[in-house]
């Protein structure tokens, strides 16, 4: 799909992000090693109105991960997430990705990823790594990087999370705060929909 295309195609999408545990190294792993799972610890997401071009809704949730029950020093240095959060406010993930889907409603599902289901293919691997008997529809996830590929960015160095630096636009937070990283992604797209010069 090209940028004209899909802009004549959606008006209000959902582009959403998730952080999941990591170690160091376990990146360029490939999380290959044993016992390395990508247990999803936080979803978050915006709905941008691209007509009226605007967020109209955001969502966030924490997510308790039942197999390393205790974060790696690595991942709290990287994300913010702590294990105080996840004790606090986390929910489990078949309760976070129900509660997602419910907000969400019938809108596609955009995240940044380098595969065409994303950051979908992640939650897949929770469902399967969990054995849930829960929906996943593979035709709602898409990935939005060929969008800015398009446009001239070299997606391949630069993060969901920094995407929004390349239009130097401000976005609140943390890059790998995964509300950060929906902020960016959508601050970045009304960019591109506006044209705005690289």
């Amino acid at each position: 799909m090209t940028v004209d295309s899909f802009f004549q195609t959606h008006t209000t999408v959902v582009l959403f992000d998730s952080e999941y545990t990591s170690w160091e190294g376990s990146h360029e792993r490939g999380w290959s090693e044993d016992n390395e799972h990508r247990e999803i610890v936080q979803i978050a997401a915006v709905k941008v109105d691209l007509k009226d071009e605007k967020v109209i809704d955001r969502f966030n949730v924490f997510v308790i991960h039942r197999i390393h029950r205790e974060l790696s020093a690595y991942f709290v240095a990287l994300t913010g997430v702590t294990q105080e959060i996840i004790e606090n406010e986390g929910l489990d993930f078949e309760e976070a990705y129900a509660s997602f889907l419910e907000w969400a409603g019938e809108l596609p599902l955009f995240s940044y990823g380098n595969i065409p289901l994303a950051d979908g293919e992640v939650v897949k691997e929770n469902i399967e790594l969990y054995n849930l008997s829960v929906p996943f529809e593979a035709e709602k996830f898409k990935t939005i990087r060929p969008l800015f590929s398009e446009a001239g960015i070299d997606t391949e160095k630069y993060s969901s999370g920094m995407l929004h630096t390349v239009f130097d636009l401000p976005v609140e937070g943390g890059v790998h705060d995964a509300r950060h990283d929906a902020e960016s992604l959508a601050v970045s797209l009304l960019a591109l929909k506006n044209g705005k010069q690289l």
